[in-house]
């Protein structure tokens, strides 16, 4: 007697419809794009008995190999996207259905909003289940890659892409199967990853100092629609408005902020409990020249408020550098040279002058620390503070 034929199933919907087609292995031999067959994945040929993140890995790197080989980048595991595609993958093999729309009317939408997804609405779903050969990864992803469900999968406009795999077939089968769920976020919704950010101009002219390799050289350029582009970069934004979307945890949360007034290097490092501190360090050579130490005429020029007429103000211009931020919630920490000011959620000036660091808040609350991580002050709106150079 022959033995059973593997089967494969599959779905799509981008915002809860899916089509369900059953064929049999022969019917779609042919039908993949070969894609995923050229990258080198540790497990792409593991059967569903191995274990899941070991399946989901192998997935993962064959899904991007083949993004790469379209010239589109790697994909943005997001945290609550996976979540979804995982509570999913199971819900489907245990209830017996095998779509996006779940019987009780969830969809990709609303099962990633409630595990914690922030992203914009409109999340497309790709659905595959199959048995003995068609549950490997390779095989999952040459289906994944077919038709419309591969320019999904694969588009150079959709990065942030969650997935999960569960034991299983749909309907139950005897034979050892796998079913797997895409989580796809919409067209244009951008996510980055720790290590980037997705800078735009908002308005006039921002440049972008991008290096090359880190620590190299860099290559300067003017910034025209949204780039992805690497911490490290130092950006310019004296001639133009800045918007800076950059991930605010491990898991994938984003967030954004509007920088104006200056120049500063994009970093990025661990802020604990799955945070990441987004910091950006003021730059320029606008202070050479200042003495060893400021004078007191120097700190009074720098303490003065904006209700000083310009008749009274010192005719020498004052030496300084300067960076505007506003971001209504995030991780962000503006360091200058003698402070850093970190954020709950507000619009502040950070400025250095020969004197020292001012820090002048127009909304909200800023943490101030001088150069040695020392707390000096909480800032409140309508409030300032001089942080002296060498406190």
């Amino acid at each position: 007697m022959r033995g059973r034929q593997p089967r494969v199933q599959w779905g799509r919907s981008a915002i809860g419809a899916c089509v369900a087609v059953v064929a049999c292995a022969a019917g779609l031999s042919g039908g993949g794009t070969g894609a995923a067959s050229a990258p080198s994945c540790p497990g792409a040929d593991l059967g569903p008995d191995a274990p899941l993140p070991d399946l989901e890995s192998a997935v993962r790197c064959l899904l991007d190999g083949a993004r790469t080989q379209r010239g589109a980048a790697a994909s943005i595991d997001e945290g609550p996207l996976s979540a979804s595609a995982r509570a999913h993958a199971g819900d489907m093999v245990t209830r017996g259905y095998l779509a996006a729309t779940a019987p009780d009317g969830a969809t990709p939408t609303s099962r990633a909003t409630r595990v914690g997804y922030k992203g914009p609405p409109g999340l497309t779903s790709v659905v595959i289940t199959g048995t003995g050969s068609l549950a490997t990864p390779r095989a999952i992803v040459d289906r994944a890659l077919v038709g419309t469900r591969g320019a999904t999968l694969v588009g150079a406009s959709r990065r942030a892409i969650g997935l999960g795999v569960a034991r299983g077939t749909v309907p139950a089968s005897a034979s050892p199967g796998a079913t797997v769920s895409f989580v796809v976020a919409a067209p244009g919704a951008v996510t980055v990853r720790r290590g980037e950010s997705a800078a735009r101009a908002l308005s006039g002219s921002v440049f972008a100092d991008v290096p090359v390799r880190p620590g190299g050289p860099s290559v300067r350029r003017r910034l025209v629609g949204t780039e992805i582009l690497p911490t490290g970069t130092t950006f310019d934004t004296r001639t133009g408005v800045l918007s800076l979307q950059t991930a605010a945890t491990t898991s994938g949360d984003q967030q954004t902020a509007t920088i104006d007034s200056g120049r500063f290097r994009l970093l990025q490092f661990p802020g604990g409990g799955g945070r990441l501190m987004t910091e950006m360090r003021i730059a320029g050579s606008e202070l050479r020249g200042c003495p060893a130490r400021p004078s007191a005429r120097a700190s009074r020029d720098a303490a003065a408020t904006d209700a000083v007429s310009s008749a009274k103000r010192k005719k020498k211009k004052v030496k300084k550098r300067r960076l505007w931020v506003r971001s209504k919630r995030g991780n962000y920490r503006t360091r200058a040279r003698d402070a850093s000011a970190t954020v709950r959620g507000t619009r502040y000036l950070a400025e250095d002058t020969c004197a020292g660091t001012r820090i002048v808040v127009r909304e909200g609350v800023v943490d101030v620390r001088n150069r040695s991580g020392r707390r000096v002050a909480t800032v409140r709106a309508g409030k300032q503070v001089l942080v002296r150079r060498g406190r």
